[in-house]
């Protein structure tokens, strides 16, 4: 098991913070799954991440999820069902959900790009910059490349007029501010200072 399992990270796609975690790649994600899921369950995250991997914004709602459970394999499952699986699978940090749209967690991005690439090539998408899996991202309107968010903001970072790295035309989105762990670190530092020096007034 120690053999087959390797310490991998990721960037968070929002803001960019890395997240670790020990990834044993001698089994499949899914395969993984399936000690806490049942088949139609499993078959069910395979619909929601191809949704996910094949949309231009990284989410999938969950109305176009819940349409495809007369598709699923396995035992039948109602829409009322389908909903409550899908918070499982937020609560164990597979999928993230937004405003009704439901899109990769970190962790499962970390632990399912092997897969993605092998099951989905031609229709995953990779960042220009880090080569790595994109899930969520900015793409330019000339040439079509991708970019993760916090790849977008090192490589324009103190660039006035940001350009395409590709096809050099303009970039046209708002860049987004770079995770900081310096600054994190000050930030986590200084709030109880500030709840002592609080509570010293009263």
């Amino acid at each position: 098991m120690q053999g087959s399992a390797r310490r991998m990270g990721v960037m968070t796609d929002d803001d960019g913070r890395p997240i670790y975690a020990l990834v044993n790649l001698a089994t499949t994600p899914i395969s993984k799954m399936a000690s806490d899921f049942a088949e139609n369950e499993l078959d069910l995250f395979r619909k929601a991440l191809e949704l996910i991997i094949d949309s231009e914004t990284g989410f999938a709602s969950s109305t176009n999820i819940l349409n495809l459970v007369d598709q699923l394999k396995g035992k039948k499952m109602r829409k009322k069902e389908a909903e409550h699986v899908l918070q499982k699978f937020t609560q164990s940090k597979w999928l993230i959900e937004k405003e009704g749209e439901f899109t990769l967690h970190s962790r499962a991005i970390l632990e399912m790009e092997q897969y993605i690439r092998e099951t989905y090539p031609d229709t995953m998408k990779i960042c220009d910059i880090c080569h790595g899996l994109l899930i969520q991202g900015q793409s330019c309107e000339t040439c079509g490349i991708r970019m993760h968010l916090p790849c977008v903001a090192k490589y324009f970072q103190s660039n006035s007029e940001p350009r395409c790295p590709h096809c050099n035309d303009y970039w046209p989105h708002e860049i987004p501010e770079i995770f900081d762990p310096e600054k994190d670190r000050e930030a986590t530092v200084s709030k109880p200072n500030k709840k002592s020096s609080r509570s010293r007034q009263h």
